[in-house]
């Protein structure tokens, strides 16, 4: 029995940084293994999505967790590493594999800024928008879209579900418990460089970076990833 469930229209929801959320952003790593073996680095904490939370597209089930974490190696490849891990409980995760060694080139601060968070449900307008945005062909926005595309967030909207258009919606999953090498990649979200109380600093080298988290369909291991326009 997996986790947690993931059977709810993805597409319908955003994250929004604010005081009130019950999602948390940033601070440090909540987990069992987030220091890969031989190395004295951690990996990043990016987001816990509370999945007791009724507008969560991800949601809990008895018996699994109660946190989906999120974690990115950002002091790892300089700057490009992949990180696949499993969940295996809200005290612990498992690194199944990291393609890069801790960094010394990478501007990063040790941890990121935390901040609570909230998720909210799309407008209709706001899928139909978030559809159109999504095709590879489409025209230039108008203005009442990008007046609408930056009330959604613009460049920083934090947007669940979606395509992975660098992975082409694969995953070679590296998960020796998993059935499937070659299955499809889920996303989860798309974290790119936010502003934390207006200040985007602390990411250093990544900003204007894009942070993919990616569920393969078959295990549910977590791939992380990011890219760059």
């Amino acid at each position: 029995m997996p986790l947690f469930g993931a059977d709810r229209d993805l597409l319908n929801y955003r994250l929004v940084i604010q005081s009130a959320g019950r999602h948390v952003f940033g601070g440090p790593p909540r987990h069992k293994g987030t220091t890969p073996v031989g190395s004295d680095v951690s990996l990043h904490h990016f987001l816990a999505i509370d999945l007791a939370d009724l507008k969560s597209p991800f949601h809990y089930r008895h018996g699994g967790i109660r946190y989906l974490p999120l974690y990115y190696p950002l002091a790892y490849g300089s700057g490009g590493a992949e990180l696949q891990y499993e969940v295996v409980s809200d005290d612990e995760i498992r690194i199944i594999e990291l393609d890069g060694a801790p960094s010394n080139s990478v501007d990063i601060v040790p941890i990121l800024p935390r901040s609570n968070a909230d998720i909210v449900a799309l407008t209709y307008e706001e899928v139909r928008l978030r559809l159109f945005a999504q095709h590879p062909t489409r025209p230039e926005f108008g203005s009442a879209d990008l007046r609408l595309w930056e009330r959604m967030g613009g460049v920083h909207a934090v947007l669940f579900g979606g395509r992975s258009w660098s992975h082409n919606g694969r995953v070679s999953c590296k998960n020796p418990a998993c059935s499937a090498t070659d299955g499809n990649l889920e996303m989860i979200t798309v974290i790119p460089s936010i502003p934390i109380d207006g200040n985007t600093d602390f990411w250093g080298d990544y900003q204007d970076v894009d942070f993919c988290f990616g569920l393969c369909s078959s295990c549910r291991t977590i791939v992380a990833y990011n890219t760059c326009d």
